[in-house]
């Protein structure tokens, strides 16, 4: 059964189940999003690992303490990361550092070493470490089984949860004590929060609200959190986010730009099935050689739209009128004075109103922001830029 976010919280509070933890981490971080009927998890593409990754990656984690490096980074290979990394580098001159980066899309380059190595040492202690820890297993299950989740899910939970500590403790063998870890959606495991066994930052990226399951009434945190926005200090106080914030101005796309608005209708799609197929079947057939698309990593869909239209990173001040969801890049619109239409659509169930509330704030002239329940809407305002 799916429950609301306060529902959710009340009965965490009920059971206990944040106290349920193996070495200080919270079983209940792998759980709490099963029966939360707000949201609709988009979890990391997993993609086959490359022989020629595997091994690159092996030798930079090999050398790490050689080289006594000063930074690691573990990052997905998204704009705003990049940016962080880009941003941090130019702040520590004369140090050394090294980055491992996931690659979402298929057959996609990269400067960056990959995280190939760090995936298979992750993927190999989830499948053996509950094992050798059997009975601490066998009774974290136990604990944890109270009919509230599935018991199919309890024990993908417990055997996550032991493979993941497992994973920082094999990672922490190559890094230097004295060396910060930077990470944000892959290599370190989000339960290095609960530990700081790396001396480790945990990177924003995306959009934080008032019920988002990472962040809000979750147990106190050991690291640091570094936000892209001072905004995200007053946000995570009502989350009741209990941990280390500083904010770090990396973002890119916050910062204006001259351009020449070169692509008049940008619509910007998200890994969500009734998403996909409105975007396909309803919008692109409207505005055929006149709309372009950026296709989210994670989106997988087979867009009826010939390819010189698809596009991606693009700076909010290249976009003339943009169409989206829910998606963050909302934040770097408005701040931009972009024209926006947002879709109010209730897509694969998502409750929507917590994003708006962000979104809402961020809007510096109402006329620029449109809500579109309708395809009549949506065609209404975006007229102007598609004539």
């Amino acid at each position: 059964m799916k429950y609301h976010f306060d529902k959710v919280v009340e009965i965490e509070s009920k059971y206990q189940l944040w106290d349920i933890r193996y070495k200080n981490i919270p079983i209940w971080h792998f759980l709490r999003e099963k029966i939360l009927s707000s949201t609709q998890p988009v979890f990391l593409k997993q993609r086959a690992p490359s022989l020629l990754g595997i091994i690159k990656s092996c030798f930079l984690l090999l050398s790490l303490k050689f080289r006594n490096i000063d930074r690691a980074y573990f990052f997905v290979d998204r704009k705003d990361l990049l940016d962080f990394y880009l941003y941090n580098e130019s702040k520590n001159h004369n140090t050394k550092s090294a980055i491992f980066v996931h690659q979402e899309q298929f057959n996609s380059k990269s400067k960056y070493t990959s995280c190939d190595f760090l995936n298979v040492i992750r993927y190999f202690s989830r499948k053996l470490a509950w094992r050798i820890f059997f009975i601490e297993y066998c009774r974290l299950c136990g604990l944890l089984n109270n009919k509230i989740v599935e018991e199919s899910d309890i024990k993908i939970a417990v055997k996550n949860t032991i493979g993941d500590y497992w994973t920082i403790r094999i990672i922490r063998l190559f890094i230097p004590k004295a060396a910060r870890t930077y990470y944000s959606g892959v290599g370190v495991p989000g339960i290095e929060k609960y530990l700081n066994t790396l001396s480790s930052f945990e990177v924003q990226h995306g959009v934080i609200h008032s019920i988002h399951p990472g962040y809000s009434n979750i147990p106190k945190t050991k690291n640091t959190f570094i936000v892209y926005a001072e905004r995200y200090f007053s946000i995570l106080s009502v989350c009741h986010f209990y941990g280390h914030i500083i904010f770090e101005n990396f973002k890119s796309s916050f910062q204006n730009v001259q351009s020449n608005k070169k692509y008049p209708l940008v619509i910007y799609t998200q890994p969500l099935k009734e998403l996909t197929e409105f975007i396909n079947t309803n919008i692109l057939n409207l505005y055929i050689g006149k709309i372009f698309v950026q296709i989210h990593p994670r989106d997988d869909f087979n867009y009826d739209i010939d390819d010189k239209y698809i596009v991606k990173n693009l700076h909010p001040n290249e976009v003339g009128c943009a169409i989206v969801f829910n998606s963050s890049v909302i934040e770097d619109l408005a701040l931009n004075e972009i024209p926006i239409v947002l879709l109010n659509f209730n897509f694969d169930g998502i409750d929507v109103a917590p994003y708006f509330k962000i979104f809402d704030g961020l809007i510096i002239d109402s006329s620029k922001y449109h809500k579109c329940s309708s395809i009549e809407c949506i065609k209404e305002k975006v007229t102007d830029f598609v004539t």
